[in-house]
Parts: structure tokens; sequence; C-alpha cells
């Protein structure tokens, strides 16, 4: 065979070999509809019913998610339903007795999706009577939390026929449903009726408010159902067995002025429980309670309690010792948390674990430390502030060396300072500070004692000082809009870090000066009660937790630039749930 040839024949076999490739088809897009209702048997909207179940078609294969938690029952059901997935078909089986003459909704959020891809049906609802008409009103409004403004998703909201205050915690509503994610809530083909409202985040299922740690919200006053709208004939519908009479005008329609607007909040604990104490490193011990500290002084039953340091929080419910010298023996004692009880308590001496620092003597090998860190490091109007880990010994006076690196060469200056025989855990030293000069602190080793036995290492701490234009000022006219009230107002930093408080009572100007640029946010809570803080609700005095709100205006601080802005409370009280 010739030369040509067999170059001619391996062409031919190249050529059959790429036209034999098998490509792998690439499909159409993904689904992304969730399954659609085709047929209800029996139709919503069905009178007289007495069925013992429910049968739902749809286009595609489905599945359930969490049936009993994402189906709503209203009025709730004393006995679980069966749900059953047959192909294509939901089978909702009733084996509770069903009240007569009343009129049930069950809403299915987010709980059927399709097999194949898993879109979820985020909403669909079916009613029926067991009498001889469908009830046509309706309620709806929205769930804020109390202290954070922000919705309160997945909360229960029930519905009572009567006005009684035990209600909520004695009987099972008349009526319920859930609050979506944005907080709002709705009641369709619900009697003509005034109705006591009351939300709950249900922590044991049974519909009650009986268990604390159960965050609520409840109304002031009676709500008063609205007529629902009629039902949409400009839009062809599939199957009228599908729809819920007058349900596709209400659903999803913007809060109005009947809307219902509930404050979601965790009432305060009312009985005094003692915490886990700890001792989270040597000297150190903190005993945490639920309620401010009536009393604190310790009545020793055993052992030797040496002399200590006692903080208290600022809310009065914890108390933490730094002891002056450490405990070498077990302590009981006896304090007295509230005006009619009683604790003992027991202390041990502190487990040195492997690696806790140990204590040495000056002209020692090196250890682990007292720790010493700084704070305000270049601030122009702060002093630099050095801060323990725990509380230091009296010093009669020390050398602190400022390196100040110029152009034309080092300045240096040494300082010296004490340290005050007092609870001392933090240090202010004020040098006078160049601008925009770079310095280094310098403090040699084992002048600061801590009461645990241990000493600072060389202190170095290097900054370079701010100038005037790296701050801005920032001054804000208060228009309170209820005179003699006493509003707590506080500018908040990053992460919302409290930077001032002040508290008002009238129209005032607050100056916030040398700020550092950046983002801020202005705080308002309406105090009440005139105690300086925010307080929560109580449902049995009928107290609901009082009223925070925010200046509507970001605020943006740039170096050396004074900002002035009005914040006029009733404008940012309008109502904004639409």
């Amino acid at each position: 065979m010739t030369r040509y040839r067999i170059c001619c024949l391996w062409l031919c076999l190249l050529l059959l070999a790429s036209c034999a490739k098998i490509v792998v088809p690439t499909g159409g897009p993904r689904d992304v509809t969730p399954p659609s209702v085709s047929k209800v048997e029996p139709p919503s909207g069905t009178t007289n019913f007495n069925a013992k179940q429910i049968k739902i078609s749809f286009d595609e294969f489905v599945e359930l998610n969490n049936p009993l938690d994402n189906a709503i029952f209203s009025p709730p059901l004393t006995e679980n339903p069966e749900f059953i997935v047959s192909s294509k078909t939901l089978i909702v089986k009733l084996k509770d007795t069903l009240q007569s003459n009343r009129t049930y909704n069950i809403v299915f959020s987010d709980c059927i999706k399709d097999f194949t891809e898993g879109n979820k049906l985020s909403y669909f609802h079916y009613t029926f009577s067991t009498g001889d008409h469908v009830d046509s009103f309706y309620l709806r409004g929205v769930v804020t939390n109390a202290q954070t403004l922000k919705p309160e998703s997945g909360c229960f909201v029930f519905l009572y026929l009567q006005d009684i205050d035990s209600l909520p915690l004695s009987t099972r509503p008349d009526y319920i449903t859930k609050t979506s994610s944005d907080g709002r809530f709705e009641f369709s083909n619900v009697a003509e009726n005034s109705y006591k409202v009351f939300a709950l985040k249900d922590m044991n299922s049974d519909l009650l408010y009986n268990m604390s740690g159960e965050g609520i919200a409840f109304a002031d006053e009676l709500a008063v159902a609205q007529k629902m709208l009629p039902p949409d004939t400009t839009t062809v519908q599939k199957s009228d067995s599908m729809q819920t009479k007058g349900r596709s005008a209400n659903r999803g329609a913007k809060l109005d002025s009947t809307a219902i607007s509930l404050c979601f909040f965790m009432p305060a604990d009312t009985v005094q429980k003692k915490l886990k104490a700890t001792n989270s490193q040597k000297g150190i011990y903190q005993f945490p309670y639920s309620l401010p500290i009536f009393s604190f002084e310790p009545e020793v039953l055993e052992g030797v309690l040496p002399e200590h340091f006692i903080k208290q929080s600022e809310l009065g419910d914890t108390v933490t010792w730094y002891m002056k010298t450490m405990l070498t023996d077990t302590v009981r004692f006896v304090v007295q948390p509230t005006e009619s009880t009683y604790d003992t308590l027991t202390v041990l001496p502190f487990k040195k674990s492997k690696s806790s620092g140990r204590s040495r003597q000056r002209g020692s090998e090196p250890t682990q430390g007292l720790t010493v860190t700084s704070q305000y490091a270049g601030d122009l109007y702060k002093p630099l502030t050095l801060r323990f880990s725990y509380p230091i010994k009296p010093v009669d006076s020390f050398e602190a060396l400022l390196i100040a690196r110029k152009k034309n060469g080092n300045d240096t200056l040494v300082k010296t300072f004490s340290v005050p025989d007092d609870f001392v855990m933090s240090l202010p030293l004020p040098f006078k500070l160049e601008e925009k000069v770079p310095y280094t602190l310098l403090i040699r080793d084992s002048v600061f004692y801590g009461y645990d036995g241990l000493v600072n290492d060389t202190i170095k701490v290097q900054f370079t000082t701010k100038s005037e234009k790296d701050y801005g000022n920032l001054a804000i006219n208060y228009l309170p809009d209820q005179p003699g009230m006493s509003y707590v107002v506080e500018l908040l930093g990053v992460k919302d870090a409290v930077l001032q408080r002040n508290i008002i009572t009238g129209q005032q100007t607050v100056s916030y000066n040398n700020l550092i640029p950046g983002s801020y946010k202005i705080k308002v809570v309406e105090d009440r009660n005139g105690n300086g803080r925010w307080d929560t609700g109580n449902y049995f005095k009928k107290e609901q937790p009082e009223i925070i709100f925010f200046f509507n205006k970001p605020i943006e601080i740039r170096g050396f630039w004074d900002l002035e802005e009005t914040f006029d409370f009733k404008e940012v009280r309008t109502d904004k749930r639409n």
C-alpha cells in the first residue's frame, strides 16, 4: 500500500472517531417553580363540612416539610391530624371532633415542596365551615421586637373571643396563626367580633403562656375584625375550588390603620435565681444572679475569707471578688440575695493549670506575668491609659519613658507617676503630646505587682498621635414630643457600643465632641419610670416595654468638620408600618 493510501486511511478513521463522539445533552433550565395546586376535595370554602379527610392534588410529585410546625390549623385542633403523601396528592386525615358552626382555616407555610428540586410552595390557604356559611372577616398586623426593632418571625399569634386576662395562661386560643419572616400575620375568615390579641414564642408547644423564658406580646385593647374584600374577578383562576372566598384580595395587602402593632419582649425574671459561679483565673470569683442582689455581705461558716476587692455590675446582678491574698482552703459562707432568702456558697482555691503564669522575683528569669494593655494610645483628647488584668498594689513612684521620634532627632521625656492605695485596674498617664508625632512609651519590668502575685514584663507601647483634623464634632437638637417625659439618649458607635449617654426631659442640645470619623447612630429610650435605663414589659401589670426609637437619618462624621442635626421625636414616631 502506498504511503498516500495509508495517509488517507488514517484520515478517514480520525473523521469517523470524531463523528462518533458522544455528547451529553445540556438539557433545559433548572426547575425553580414550586408545586401548583390542581384540585382540592372537598373544595375550599365548603360549608356544612363533615368530611374525615382533605385531598390536595398538585401538578407534580411532592413531599412535606415538617407539617406539624408549618401547617397551622385555626381554630387549633386538640388532636394532630395525619399527613399522607401519595404521589401527587397530599391527604390530611382529621382525627379531631370539629366544633359545630365554626369556620376553620388551614395555612400551609413552606410546608409543601416538589420532590425533584425541593421548590417550596410558600403559602397555601384552605378554609371550610361546619355551619351554613364561611366567616368573612379578618385581622392583620405585625410583631416587632421591642429592643432590636426587627421583625419577630415564627411567633404564634392568638385570638380570644373573651376579654379575660388569664386566658393566655389557662386556655387554648380560639384562633391561631404564625408570623412570617417580616413579622407580619393575618387571620382570615374569622367571625365578626372584637378579639383579645396575644403573641407567644411557645417553648413547650402547648399554646399556653406558662413557661419561663417564653417571649410575648399583647395588645392593650380589643381588636375589631374587618370585613374581607370581595374576590378579584378581573383575573381568571384555574379552579374556583382552589380559591378561598375573598382571600386573594387580602393576601399580602399593605398594613393600614386597622392593623395591629405588637411589641415582642422577654418578661423580666420575678424570682431571684442563683446562676453558676465562676473562678476563671487565680484570685477572681464571680457570682451572677438573675436579678439585682439585695446584699452580698458574707457571713463565713467555715474557713477564712481573705481580704478582697468587691466590684458589682452596673445592673447590680453580679458581684466579682478580687482576692488581696489567695485562698489556701475551702470557704463556706452565707449571703442574702433577696430580703427574705439566703444562699450558702462555697469557694475553693484556684487550681493552677499547666499554662498558668507564675510569680517571679525581681532579677529572676522572665515568666508569664501580669497582663498590661493600653487604651487611647494616640488619642489627642484622652490620656494614654494602662489597663491591668488584676488589681495592682500601690506604687510610691515609677518612671515612664516617652520617646518622640521627630525629623530632627528623638526627644526623650521621663515622667514620674504613682499608684494610689486603692482598687486600681486602670492607670491614666497624662503626657502632653504633640500632633502627628510617633511616640514610644517604655516602662521597665517588675514595676507593677498584682495582688495575684504576678508582675509586669517590660511595657512598650508605640503609637502616633492624631491631629485636630482627625476629629469631628456633632450637635443634636432634641425636640421631645411628650412634656415631662424622661428620655435616655445614647450615641452608638461601632457594633452599637454606647459612647455617650444623656438624660433629657425637654428641648435640649447635646454636644458630642472629638469623634473619630465614621458612622454613628442615635438611640432614644422613652424612660417612663425615670430609672435611666430600658425596662421590659409585664403582662400581669399591663405594662408594655418602654419604647425605643432611632434617629431616622445616617450620621456620618468627617474629620475637622462640625455637624448639627435636629431630632424631632414626633417625626420618627409616625406610622411606618406600610
